[in-house]
């Protein structure tokens, strides 16, 4: 196989695009996981193998139901191929299954139309029993999981090495987060179980769906840490900075800021799993403490208030824009301008 440079044509991609769409017809319609085939041929995981490997995988995965033409080979060494010959199968078997890995970081990403639909089984409970789960339950699911900032379905993923979405009972009732076993009752705790459960296959045993616990779950928060009140116009615009202007407050803490030059945002990072930049208040005065602001006292409160994002109805503070004005160095416009305007209310005020 010649490991050498194959450039992308418009016909190349054509001819690729058209290929994937097979092999995912193929992969959907009998289920199949693409990239266990290709983990043989890469034990470390780098993403990469040769360019015969690769074939000999995707031959096998798709059981011979599926012989490659000469060009479709080089379409495909030409999409994925690196300059030194090795393809990158997990691009290629990404695109062919639609996945989309990393949604729950990066919420704003525009999702699959085969991602959006729900097809997770659910049990039709009765009346009483289904107005205190949709009215009860799952907003205090809800409301916790954006508090501690997990995603559900990752904590049942070491019972679930297939990621077929389904666990054991013993298995559901182990991984379920612990902040929900503590929050919750034995009935709610029932209801989650009489709400999710289903017969595997063989119709032997019955199986638990959390996928379907965390579809509910995430319907009205896909990230599951983003505060209610978020609205995509707000997250997606770039804000212009404030005007150098602050206040008497904001000016002591930058001072001390950066006489000690404090590094703030890997502190708030600890409490923004995923680094939406919006931190509660509590959280906020708590890491100006830990910082060493505490001599600030109630004066914390009042800086929490000043960084409020106007896109929360809860009043999560913006610490990005919040460590922008504290650590501003003292060689850039802003601090310059901050400086002379300063000096005209000493001069002038």
């Amino acid at each position: 196989m010649d490991p050498g440079f194959i450039e992308l044509t418009e016909r190349m991609a054509m001819v690729a695009e058209a290929l994937e769409e097979k092999v995912h017809r193929y992969v959907a319609e009998n289920r199949v996981r693409l990239e266990s085939f290709f983990f043989a041929y890469d034990r470390l995981r780098h993403r990469h193998i040769t360019r015969a490997q690769f074939l000999r995988a995707l031959n096998v995965s798709l059981n011979s139901s599926l012989i490659l033409t000469r060009e479709e080979e080089l379409a495909l060494f030409a999409k994925y191929s690196r300059d030194d010959g090795m393809v990158n199968y997990l691009s290629f078997s990404d695109n062919c299954t639609k996945i989309q890995r990393g949604l729950e970081t990066r919420p704003l990403d525009e999702v699959f139309e085969e991602q959006m639909s729900d097809n997770h089984p659910r049990n039709v409970l009765p009346p009483e029993d289904d107005k205190h789960f949709r009215e009860v339950l799952i907003p205090k699911l809800q409301q916790i999981a954006r508090e501690q900032g997990f995603v559900i379905k990752m904590n049942f993923f070491d019972f679930d090495g297939n990621r077929n979405g389904c666990v054991t009972q013993g298995q559901f009732m182990r991984a379920l987060p612990d902040k929900y076993q503590i929050a919750c009752t034995a009935y709610e705790i029932d209801l989650l179980w009489r709400r999710y459960k289903q017969y595997d296959r063989y119709g032997k045993s019955t199986d638990v769906c959390y996928h379907a616990l965390h579809k509910d779950v995430a319907i009205k928060d896909p990230a599951l840490t983003l505060p209610d009140g978020l609205r995509e116009e707000d997250y997606r615009k770039d804000k212009k900075g404030r005007i150098p202007v602050l206040s008497e407050l904001e000016r002591r803490v930058r001072r001390v800021a950066r006489d000690r030059g404090l590094q703030m945002i890997p502190f708030f990072d600890d409490f923004d799993k995923l680094h939406t930049g919006f931190v509660t208040p509590n959280n906020f005065t708590r890491v100006c403490c830990t910082l060493g602001l505490d001599y600030f006292g109630s004066e914390l409160i009042e800086l929490a208030v000043i960084y409020a994002s106007d896109g929360h109805k809860d009043h999560w503070v913006d610490y990005r824009a919040f460590a922008a004005e504290m650590e501003t160095p003292v060689t850039s416009v802003r601090s310059i301008l901050q400086d002379l305007f300063d000096r005209l209310r000493r001069e002038f005020g």
